[in-house]
């Protein structure tokens, strides 16, 4: 992904600069908000939606919703612009289309979505949606706005009214909450016992399988683990072995989630756990 800066200021002068060269502004995000309604789809569960009537304005190329909190450059609405996700408050202030760069949207974010969110993330306009982490951003620090260029103009006019939302696919993150276990030649010691901790956040309604890698100890075998509905976290737990199923010598071990469909793996997607004590001889860390 691209990263460029813009939006220096937000006066009349930088708003029609910004709709000239960076082209189709479309959503920003302040905090503030209050929940949005739970829906699923294959892009994810829906965390807002509203309905804006399209608005313009002199000067500037693109139409849409603008709402910075300056009479001399709003226009356009949305009749719900607040929405919370994981804690925290957003604020959409934002939504246009210009001709520019072959015709573009653009989805500008406050506070500024994770990166793993950024991938997680699809905006819908109308009939179209764009993943976050496919567009190009454009960042000044107060505003950040993912660009999606070269699809074309709208057919919107002055008070249209087209359909937006969100939707967020959930994002599975894995710890060991034991980064370090001993090797006491006794499977069912504490001691010797690593917990993994698989946590989603975004949607939880649903069941949600996925795959991960053990390395390590059993070197490159997969297994799937599962959430069940309404379950946002568990554990899993491995013990300490001497040596990996090839008779090599194991001072470290590692699980990895697999990247797969209905979710987005956060990073790290590796976690680490370390092998002392007596009986371990390792020659090399695996």
């Amino acid at each position: 992904m691209t990263i460029r800066n813009f939006l220096p200021g937000f006066g009349m002068r930088t708003v029609v600069a910004l709709a000239v060269a960076a082209a189709v502004v479309v959503a920003a995000l302040l905090a503030v908000g209050s929940p949005a309604s739970a829906q699923s789809s294959s892009d994810g569960e829906e965390i807002w939606s509203a309905t804006m009537t399209v608005g313009s304005i002199t000067g500037a190329a693109g139409l849409g919703f603008h709402d910075r909190g300056d009479v001399n450059t709003d226009y356009g609405s949305l009749d719900d612009n607040t929405f919370t996700f994981d804690g925290t408050d957003y604020t959409v202030s934002i939504i246009n289309d210009s001709p520019f760069n072959g015709g573009q949207r653009v989805l500008a974010v406050f506070p500024h979505p994770s990166d793993s969110e950024a991938r997680s993330w699809t905006f819908h306009v109308g009939g179209e949606k764009f993943v976050l982490d496919d567009g190009v951003i454009v960042d000044d620090g107060a505003l950040r706005g993912y660009q999606f260029r070269n699809i074309g103009r709208t057919s919107w006019s002055d008070n249209d009214e087209v359909a937006v939302k969100i939707t967020a696919l959930p994002i599975i993150t894995i710890e060991a909450v034991t980064s370090t276990v001993e090797y006491g030649g006794n499977n069912n010691a504490a001691e010797s016992t690593a917990e993994f901790r698989f946590t989603r956040t975004g949607g939880t309604a649903n069941a949600l399988s996925f795959k991960l890698n053990y390395n390590g100890i059993f070197s490159g075998e997969s297994a799937t683990r599962n959430f069940e509905a309404g379950q946002s976290s568990f554990s899993n737990f491995h013990w300490a072995v001497e040596v990996d199923n090839n008779g090599n010598p194991v001072c470290s071990f590692f699980w990895t989630v697999l990247s797969g469909d209905g979710y987005v793996v956060a990073t790290p997607d590796t976690a680490f756990v370390t092998i002392e004590g007596p009986g371990t001889t390792c020659m090399a860390t695996m």
